[in-house]
């Protein structure tokens, strides 16, 4: 069983203190496509995790990543569209606008794609204010998370995350096809058995081998 001693923002610590202003493009865009592989699958089984955040994402001593703390999580009934208030959860600064000020949705899972891109922007040093911001002002932050003329998909990429419209906002299956991460290259591999973690008592935390249980709904 796999244990995970940190996590992406003590990540970012380490890269600050080496005097970088965040994490490598680099060696952050792996990164990301791991956690859109994660929440790609999270989503096919129709939940959103609602609490995306650097301090919940656990890292590996190999580099591996998992998702922890899923009790702001909502499921997502695919048979029933009916839009809803769904309940503001998670932390500030990381929120959906659409949870922030609690307006009626269909699917909260955008909300998770708004939080990737918001983690992202924070790994590369940047805080996103909170929700809502005037579009020049989310558009600056992402300039210094991404210089336009140096990494122009990655920007594009971080824009599409953060501007867009919760409903137009890309899937984390359609993310996983963006140009930014064509041609990174992510092992293959089982990841289902990293979605819950518990923790232990000397607050290590392990990977929950399956979802042995039904899957929560709320």
């Amino acid at each position: 069983m796999e244990k995970y001693h940190t996590t992406l923002a003590a990540r970012l610590e380490v890269a600050q203190s080496q005097g970088q202003q965040g994490i490598p493009v680099d060696d952050l865009k792996p990164l990301v496509k791991e956690l859109l592989l994660l929440l790609s699958e999270f989503h096919d089984k129709n939940h959103a995790h609602l609490d995306i955040k650097p301090w919940n994402i656990l890292v590996a001593p190999n580099g591996r990543l998992a998702l922890c703390d899923v009790s702001s999580s909502h499921f997502h009934d695919p048979k029933n569209n009916i839009t809803k208030h769904i309940p503001k959860r998670g932390s500030l600064g990381f929120l959906a606008i659409e949870i922030l000020e609690r307006r009626p949705v269909a699917d909260a899972r955008p909300a998770d794609m708004y939080s990737l891109g918001a983690t992202i922007a924070w790994l590369r040093g940047v805080q996103i204010s909170p929700a809502p911001l005037d579009a020049d002002e989310i558009i600056g932050d992402i300039d210094l998370a991404f210089h336009p003329e140096t990494y122009s998909f990655a920007n594009d990429f971080l824009r599409k995350l953060l501007l867009l419209p919760n409903e137009e906002r890309p899937s984390a299956n359609e993310a996983l096809a963006d140009p930014w991460l064509v041609g990174c290259d992510v092992e293959p591999r089982d990841i289902s058995w990293l979605k819950y973690v518990v923790p232990s008592r000397d607050r290590v935390t392990f990977p929950h081998p399956g979802p042995i249980k039904p899957w929560p709904h709320t």
